[in-house]
């Protein structure tokens, strides 16, 4: 009888994180099927980013155009970076900020709903589809994402160093959650105030026990 119970617990379980799964990657669809729909332009701010790692990658420095001063007018050092990687590739520069972003944007709701499992080592249930639920009916968030700037970026970031904390502590695991959490203090200056909230939150977080 027991072992009944434990395998129809079992079955349960499984069906809910297949479900919840599912309901995970509904929730991507729906929000880039939002940023579809959306189609906004690149603002200004995103296009100082972009002048920036086109600069860069053609040789002549952080400079906003290469008849400027050198000078590191950006606020978003590994977003720039990125851009400066593709425009060196050949991309589209303006394109791939739009894209880019959404993109990130997207990644970042699994990344969210995996908190919970990696927290309690646990399977997928149906609340861990809560916040991806909320985040891609979001238009403001699908706005945002679009316009070249380093918002996806960031969130994805923050979704990817989250996911570390709350997984398994070990060895890796701290190496991986201190090199997003450098990743994400360089995406925007007030992302250092989430990094050092963490440690002056739980400081242990990041150790091995």
């Amino acid at each position: 009888m027991q072992r009944l119970k434990n395998t129809l617990e079992y079955l349960r379980t499984r069906k809910e994180s297949v479900v919840a799964a599912i309901l995970i990657a509904v929730a991507m669809g729906v929000f880039i099927k939002l940023c579809r729909f959306i189609d906004r332009p690149v603002v200004d701010d995103a296009l100082i980013s972009i002048g920036y790692a086109r600069s860069f990658a053609d040789g002549d420095g952080f400079r906003l155009t290469r008849a400027s001063e050198i000078s590191e007018g950006f606020s978003n050092p590994v977003w720039t970076f990125v851009l400066a990687f593709f425009e060196k590739l050949h991309f589209n520069t303006i394109a791939t900020a739009k894209s880019l972003g959404m993109w990130l944007a997207a990644l970042s709701l699994p990344l969210m709903a995996a908190w919970g499992p990696l927290s309690q080592e646990r399977k997928l249930q149906l609340e861990d589809t809560i916040a991806p639920a909320f985040a891609c009916s979001n238009a403001t968030f699908a706005y945002w994402a679009l316009g070249g700037l380093e918002v996806g970026q960031l969130v994805f970031s923050i979704a990817l160093f989250g996911a570390f904390l709350f997984a398994p502590r070990t060895r890796r695991t701290a190496i991986a959650a201190g090199l997003s959490g450098a990743a994400l203090a360089l995406t925007r200056p007030e992302a250092a105030l989430y990094v050092a909230a963490v440690f002056a939150i739980g400081p242990g977080l990041l150790t091995n026990t």
